[in-house]
């Protein structure tokens, strides 16, 4: 009989062992799922502060761009109620007036302006459009819809 206790001590040493490696290699993935979800984290704290930084500047652009918009109604009403005579001279002719040199320089100027105002919202665009949500856990481990349970008998 004190052989099979022996027996009896040893399968149960052995499972403990075999439970304290389980319960080893659980914690160590855990740890390493953790550190993960802790950087993806603030990735995400990250990249939620530059597109709030993105769209602040997209409202100030607009705010820009209404504005040169008013302005260029103004100057092509100013170019239509100007005294120059000759109203189809093409803008590589070097013979146009005095007059009309600075309203269609500014009018370049406002075309250029909202030129890099619509590049700006493309390429917002395209930056929002690879955000991911924090919620989606895939690429952690994690299987949408199956629920397992892990237990530890000890």
């Amino acid at each position: 009989m004190a052989n099979g206790e022996v027996e009896s001590i040893a399968s149960t040493f052995d499972s403990e062992i075999y439970l304290d490696e389980n319960y080893d290699r659980l914690l160590d993935a855990f740890n390493e799922m953790h550190e993960k979800a802790q950087k993806l984290s603030q990735a995400y704290n990250s990249l939620k502060g530059k597109l709030r930084w993105h769209v602040d500047k997209i409202i100030s652009c607009q705010k820009e761009l209404s504005s040169l918009k008013l302005k260029d109604e103004e100057l092509e009403k100013a170019l239509e109620n100007s005294s120059c005579n000759d109203k189809t001279i093409s803008t590589s002719s070097p013979s146009q007036c005095e007059m009309c040199k600075e309203p269609k320089s500014k009018n370049e100027y406002l075309l250029k302006t909202l030129s890099k105002f619509t590049m700006g919202r493309d390429n917002l665009d395209a930056f929002l459009s690879q955000q991911k949500c924090k919620f989606k856990k895939e690429g952690l481990g994690y299987t949408f819809g199956k629920k397992t349970f892990i237990t530890l008998r000890g």
